[in-house]
């Protein structure tokens, strides 16, 4: 999934999926943008195997609108499509993760 990082701060980003758990936490820094994979499932070929997510978030720190998505500190953004998804929030926050 490809986040996009318009705010003035870093974020730090990390896709989800119901049945496989997190992915790594990736920091992406302000105007930058980073692709970022699910959950690790295994080593193929000698190199990681990781569920690659679909998509594309731009975030921002205006109110949510065509442009993006509101991202501030304590503010958490967890966006999801069925299955899977991708948490994004500001590098000075702690994740918190919400029991389903």
């Amino acid at each position: 999934m490809l986040i996009i990082n318009n705010a003035s701060f870093p974020v730090i980003a990390m896709c989800w999926h119901k049945q496989y758990g997190y992915g790594d936490q990736e920091i992406i820094e302000p105007n930058e943008s980073e692709n970022i994979s699910g959950p690790f499932l295994g080593e193929m070929d000698g190199g990681e195997c990781r569920l690659a997510m679909p998509g594309e978030i731009s975030c921002h720190e205006d109110e949510d609108n065509e442009n993006g998505f509101h991202v501030s500190k304590g503010s958490q953004l967890n966006l999801g499509n069925g299955d899977f998804g991708v948490i994004i929030w500001h590098y000075e926050d702690e994740l918190v993760l919400k029991k389903e």
